[in-house]
């Protein structure tokens, strides 16, 4: 979500299907409260995939906020936990269940509408991954602008849309950890019900652009010789939220 100056994007996922319920357990009951105790990280929020239209990932996503410019410092304060012990007694690693695919810092560079500060966060999210690739040999350093002027634009559309409430655009930071994160993320914010599907979510917003007078031509991300290369767009409902709490009021609430 929004309002924090960069976001820690980690994928994960079960290793095996017979495991997802402990593995969904440490992580939302163990692991997302003991991230958070890191210095400028006041909260963070898991989301399960609900529907891909472009490209693949795997089903888990837990956006951490960041309230700090230097994702570097930020992760150097993530990793000062373990060094301290702190956690020790109750985020036990969850055995063989965890897989991360990876993890990374990125870096807030435009916001439109009414992001979530984390506190009343969305009930769903729609999540794009992108990079700058006009094709047909051309350097992607080039078209860096050409890139985030579209994205910028598509954030302006969707404040214009009813189904969202806020947008954010980020720029990769710091790559922390497993395979290459891809360059900027996207993360808007849905007005939708708890019951609503992805199909149904989607299916709403495509027929909204179809009427809409769009600043971001959509030429842009579908011609093969065009500045936006969408590597993933996706669905998720959120499936819980964390705000920080000292180690001590963590502890009694697990006696």
């Amino acid at each position: 979500m929004g309002t924090a100056k960069s976001v820690m994007v980690v994928v994960t996922h079960p290793k095996h299907p017979l495991t997802e319920d402990d593995y969904n357990d440490w992580y939302s009951n163990n692991h997302l409260q003991y991230v958070i105790l890191s210095p400028e990280m006041p909260s963070a929020s898991r989301f399960k995939q609900t529907k891909t239209i472009k490209g693949s990932m795997t089903p888990y996503l837990a956006l951490y906020q960041v309230d700090m410019d230097d994702v570097r410092a930020a992760q150097e304060g993530y990793a000062s936990l373990a060094k301290k012990g702190i956690g020790d007694k109750w985020n036990i690693p969850p055995g063989n269940n965890l897989e991360v695919d990876w993890w990374s810092y990125y870096n807030k560079i435009a916001e439109t509408g009414q992001p979530s500060p984390g506190t009343s966060p969305p009930n769903a999210v729609l999540v794009t991954f992108s990079r700058p690739d006009g094709g047909l040999g051309k350097t992607s350093i080039f078209l860096t602008e050409a890139f985030e002027t579209w994205h910028r634009n598509f954030l302006d559309d969707m404040n214009d849309c009813p189904l969202v409430r806020g947008s954010t655009l980020y720029r990769l930071g710091l790559g922390a950890g497993g395979e290459t994160p891809p360059d900027y993320m996207t993360v808007h914010e849905l007005n939708t019900e708890e019951s609503a599907s992805g199909d149904q979510i989607h299916s709403d917003l495509m027929k909204w652009m179809r009427g809409a007078q769009l600043r971001a031509d959509p030429a842009s991300i579908i011609e093969p010789n065009a500045p936006v290369g969408l590597v993933f767009w996706g669905y998720y409902d959120r499936i819980t939220t964390a705000l920080k709490a000292s180690e001590e009021e963590l502890l009694r609430t697990r006696k």
